[in-house]
C-alpha cells in the first residue's frame, strides 16, 4: 500500500514522488539498510518508480494542448488513451522489475495488474482534472506550469549521459552479470547520445525522414519486428546462458538501426492529417494494445 499511495502521489505530481523516495532513501540509508549492491538497486529502482510513471507517459502525449473543434476533441480523446494505457504498462513493467533489484521477491510482488490499474486510474485523472483548470483559471495553472530554463550545454549532457550509463550499467549487472554483454550494452546506450551532439552535422535525406514509422506506429511497427528478431535469436541460440548475453546485446540492434537512419533523416515535408490517417492510428493503437496485452500472438 505504500508503494501504491507513492506511485499515486508521484503520478499527479512527479516531484512530490521524487521528494517521497528521497524520504524513503534517506530513512533506509540512516537505518543501516543500504548495506549491499542489491539494496542500493532496489532503493534505485524504487526511486524511479516513485516519479518515473508521467515522464513516460507524457512521452507519447501532452496532459496538456490547444485544440478546438471535431478534430480537436478526437486527438485530446486520443491523448488520453494513449497516456494512460503506455504510463499504466510502463508502471507496470517497472513494478515487476523491483524484486530482482532488491534481491528478494516479497508476498505482494506478484500484484502487477493492482498497480497497472491504480496509475491508470491516476493519470486519467490527472489529465482531467488539468483540463478543467485549464479552462476555468488558465492564467494561474500558466503562473505556476510555465519555467524558462536555459539550454544545456554540451559538457552537461556528456557528463549527464555517463552518469546515466553508469546508473544503467549498474543496474543491469544483476540480470547480466559482469561479463563482456553488459559493457557492449553499455556502450550501445551511451553512444547514440553522444552522436545527439553533433548529428546536426550530418547529411539530412528527407526522403527517408518522410517515410519513417513515428508516433503509434512506430512503437507498434517496433514490438512486431522486436517479437520477430527475438525468435530468430532465440530459434539460434540454444544455451540459456549466452541467450542472456547475447539477448542484452542483440535484442537492441532493431531500435540501433532506427535511430542511426535518424541522424541522417531529421527532418521532411510533414504528411497532411485526414479522418483516413486518424482512424488509422485508432487501429494501429487497438492492435498495439492487444499485442502488449497477449491478445495477439
Amino acid at each position: 500500500m505504500l508503494l501504491t499511495a507513492v506511485v499515486v502521489l508521484g503520478t499527479l505530481d512527479a516531484f512530490s514522488g521524487y521528494l517521497a523516495s528521497v524520504v524513503f532513501g534517506t530513512a533506509v540509508l540512516l537505518g543501516g539498510g543500504m548495506s549491499s549492491a542489491d539494496s542500493i538497486r532496489g532503493v534505485v529502482g524504487i526511486w524511479v518508480f516513485s516519479f518515473g510513471v508521467p515522464l513516460l507517459a507524457t512521452a507519447t502525449r501532452p496532459f496538456r494542448r490547444t485544440a478546438s473543434g471535431v478534430v480537436g476533441v478526437w486527438e485530446r480523446c486520443a491523448d488520453v488513451v494513449l497516456i494512460a494505457l503506455f504510463g499504466a504498462w510502463a508502471a507496470g513493467a517497472m513494478f515487476s522489475s523491483l524484486p530482482e533489484l532488491i534481491g528478494f521477491r516479497p508476498d505482494y510482488a506478484s500484484r502487477i495488474s493492482h498497480i497497472q490499474i491504480v496509475v491508470l486510474v491516476a493519470l486519467v485523472s490527472r489529465y482531467i482534472l488539468e483540463n478543467v483548470v485549464a479552462v476555468l483559471a488558465p492564467s494561474r495553472l500558466k503562473e505556476f506550469s510555465t519555467v524558462s530554463l536555459p539550454k544545456a550545454s554540451n559538457t552537461q549532457i556528456i557528463v549527464s549521459s555517463l552518469l546515466r550509463t553508469a546508473a544503467y550499467v549498474f543496474v543491469a549487472s544483476v540480470f547480466i552479470g559482469n561479463n563482456w554483454a553488459l559493457w557492449v550494452g553499455g556502450a550501445i546506450y551511451l553512444i547514440p547520445k553522444l552522436v545527439a551532439l553533433v548529428d546536426d552535422a550530418l547529411p539530412n535525406i528527407s526522403t527517408i525522414h518522410r517515410y519513417m514509422p513515428r508516433g503509434i506506429l512506430k512503437v507498434v511497427l517496433m514490438l512486431f519486428i522486436a517479437r520477430w528478431w527475438g525468435d530468430v535469436i532465440g530459434s539460434r541460440v540454444t544455451d540459456p546462458e549466452q541467450m542472456i548475453k547475447l539477448g542484452f546485446v542483440l535484442l537492441g540492434v532493431p531500435g540501433i538501426v532506427l535511430t542511426v537512419l535518424g541522424w541522417f533523416a531529421r527532418d521532411s515535408r510533414p504528411w497532411p492529417s485526414t479522418w483516413f490517417t486518424r482512424i488509422s492510428g485508432a487501429v494501429i493503437l487497438l492492435v498495439g494494445v492487444l499485442v502488449v496485452f497477449g491478445v495477439l500472438p
